[in-house]
């Protein structure tokens, strides 16, 4: 009896012992390479292990897409004739996506040819939605744009207000909500309506769970706004103090979801937002523009400086990831700059790094960085707002190998 007892105990276990896996978040941002300059990632669609990360640089001009179909392992390049800030995919070959200029681009075929598909008149497009079950969808954008895209091409609305227009969520085919600054505006009966109670904030990212009236919406104060009747909005406290905007917000049902914003913050509910807790802190201090959730065990947050975190099966992660194969410093970029300019560089192992930067007299006038980092391609932002044009030096110290570049800041 004891014999068959511990054979019934070790088969009810091995299943549980053979599915263990290791989930955690990891920054990815290696894995993106782009091809034009810095990448500014604004925007990430998943369905199932395939995903498209909207792009473009910090110099303008042509945008780039970023295709994975292995969970973010690896990606190849989609160049698109605009730089895209928005994306939206029907299915895994029909999608649409928009950005500077006001350009829709559409695809039928996963994104290996993006095509022209009309013009929305907008300075930029910032989000495009589609309701559930619906081939038409949504777009918002700066100056108070807004309208819808078809399968034919782009209809312009009129425009209800000033303001930029920031994101959109449609919880049922023929209702939906938009939001942006100092507004929230609620579709319903073919007309984009003010009929929301909301503080005067500026709200930056919405979000509706399909099916219900239950919303959230990341504010530019650090918290966030939350209805459950589709009209009146109160505020969910974040548990940062130092009040760091909130740019993205998603739920994957009515209890659990995340929002993220500037500095690397990244929040997590199990209970509708009554309580959010700090995620993959110290993994990167570069801002958030987008959070998007695939399930409990797969999110994806990509940002400023081609910033792109997971959450999930830590497993393998590394199986095919190739290591720098030797510590370099890369030019600056852009370079002359205003301001910010973004400083790559690659490490061969993991090393304790300081990057100084010197006026044109050889004094260090700051550090930039000091701290440990893993092997792999790294990129850190230099704000050059309290110091005078001229030429600087940006230095790379990681104890026995040195490498210092000039750059040349003009306001």
């Amino acid at each position: 009896m004891k014999t068959k007892t511990l054979i019934t105990l070790l088969i009810l276990s091995l299943p549980i012992t053979l599915l263990a896996q290791t989930y955690g978040w990891m920054n990815l941002s290696d894995r993106i390479n782009s091809e034009i300059g810095v990448a500014l990632l604004e925007d990430v669609q998943f369905i199932g292990q395939e995903g498209w990360i909207a792009s473009w640089n910090y110099s303008g001009g042509a945008g780039e897409i970023f295709h994975t179909t292995d969970g973010g392992r690896t990606f190849e390049i989609q160049t698109t004739m605009c730089a895209t800030r928005t994306i939206w995919m029907l299915s895994n070959t029909v999608g649409y996506c928009a950005g500077v200029s006001g350009i829709v681009l559409k695809t039928i075929d996963g994104g290996d040819t993006w095509n022209y598909h009309g013009t929305t008149g907008a300075n930029s497009i910032m989000d495009i939605c589609f309701p559930p079950g619906s081939d038409t969808g949504f777009y918002c954008g700066t100056n108070g744009a807004n309208g819808r895209i078809t399968e034919d091409g782009v209809i312009i609305d009129t425009v209800y207000t000033p303001y930029d227009l920031e994101s959109l969520s449609f919880a049922f085919p023929d209702e939906g909500y938009c939001c942006g600054e100092w507004g929230i505006y609620h579709y319903l009966d073919g007309a984009w309506c003010r009929d929301q109670y909301y503080r005067h904030e500026y709200h930056m990212g919405i979000h509706f769970q399909e099916g219900t009236t239950l919303g959230w919406i990341a504010c530019d104060d650090g918290n966030i706004d939350h209805t459950t009747d589709g009209y009146d909005w109160y505020m969910q406290p974040s548990p940062d103090s130092n009040d760091i905007s909130l740019i993205s917000v998603c739920f994957i049902d009515t209890s659990q979801g995340w929002t993220a914003g500037w500095g690397g913050l990244i929040l997590h509910t199990t209970n509708g937002g009554q309580d959010w807790e700090r995620v993959a802190d110290g993994l990167t201090d570069n801002s958030f523009t987008t959070i998007f959730a695939v399930s409990s065990t797969e999110v994806y947050a990509v940002g400023v400086n081609g910033t792109f975190l997971k959450y999930g099966d830590m497993t393998g992660i590394d199986d095919n990831k190739q290591l720098p194969a030797r510590v370099s410093l890369h030019q600056n970029y852009p370079n002359p700059f205003n301001v910010s300019t973004s400083i790559r560089f690659e490490l061969n192992r993991q090393s304790q790094i300081t990057l100084d930067i010197y006026n044109v007299l050889g004094s260090k006038i700051t550090t930039i960085t000091n701290g440990i980092y893993p092997a792999g391609n790294h990129a850190v932002s230099f704000d050059a707002s309290p110091y005078a044009s001229g030429i600087y030096f940006y230095k790379l110290d990681t104890g026995d190998y040195t490498e210092t570049k000039k750059m040349l800041l003009i306001k």
